[in-house]
């Protein structure tokens, strides 16, 4: 699963559509420019979305799995694969990038209602932009018989637990995320049926975002120490991001050398 969920942060949706780079080459009139354009593009390595999606295939191939899908959607992104050797369907979320969609999905940590649980609006909204298309895709898949498996790390963690509990789905036969950070209030996990286990690895800043119990401290001091105007817009804010906890069983790996002989579960 940790290595799924890496391979998720692989751009199977392509950097760079050949359609739009033919048009503006065409524009070009001068052949400097359109052999200046040409450089950067083959010094970049870029690739169209097909070539993309061929080298994810190849990657998969190596550890017995075949691609079966890649969803990239208002900014979050997914990938879907499956293993007759290891029969089992996996779907792996990615994680933030230092994209302007997933920087606004981790800031926009206010909560919203869904099911009688408070839950981190950012994440839901990256969910709920593939949530159709991977169910779409799902009743393809299942059509193997195999349990589903969802992983994902950091953001891709938060999706994948979203996922656990909301996908239509009856299959899922466990969730494993890699540094993730709270998604929803107490209780919410325990909603979830399915076994979750969360990895963290030495405690990483991700994963103590958003904060459990800071904002209350903070929202008694601005309550307390009144400033004509923030005061009040800061304790609103505070106050839509109070009560985000943690789910699912824990596995804490403690910081290591690098010759991983400290390496504890």
């Amino acid at each position: 699963m940790g290595e799924l969920s890496r391979l998720a942060y692989f751009k199977s949706e392509g950097s760079v559509e050949l359609a739009s780079l033919a048009q503006k080459l065409a524009q070009e009139h001068e052949p400097h420019s359109v052999e200046s354009a040409l450089t950067a593009l083959m010094s970049e390595r870029k690739m169209s979305s097909e070539q993309a999606r061929e080298q994810m295939a190849h990657y998969l191939s190596i550890g017995e799995f075949r691609l079966h899908a890649v969803f990239n959607h208002e900014g979050s992104q997914a990938l879907m694969c499956n293993s007759d050797a290891l029969q089992m369907n996996v779907l792996a979320f990615r994680g933030t990038e230092m994209e302007m969609d997933d920087i606004k999905a981790d800031l926009d940590a206010g909560m919203i209602q869904v099911g009688g649980y408070g839950i981190h609006r950012g994440f839901y909204h990256a969910f709920e932009a593939l949530r159709q298309p991977i169910e779409t895709q799902l009743l393809s898949m299942r059509q193997n018989g195999y349990p589903l498996y969802i992983t994902g790390h950091s953001l891709g963690g938060a999706l994948a637990l979203l996922a656990t509990k909301f996908l239509a789905c009856d299959s899922i036969e466990a969730c494993y995320t890699f540094g993730g950070p709270r998604v929803a209030s107490l209780g919410f996990g325990e909603t979830v049926r399915t076994p979750i286990y969360r990895v963290v690895n030495a405690a990483v800043l991700a994963s103590r975002l958003p904060p459990a119990y800071l904002q209350d401290g903070l929202n008694a001091l601005f309550k307390l120490v009144r400033i004509p105007y923030l005061s009040k817009m800061l304790v609103d804010l505070l106050e839509s991001m109070v009560g985000f906890r943690h789910c699912g069983d824990m596995r804490y790996l403690t910081a290591c050398q690098s010759d991983f002989a400290d390496l504890h579960v």
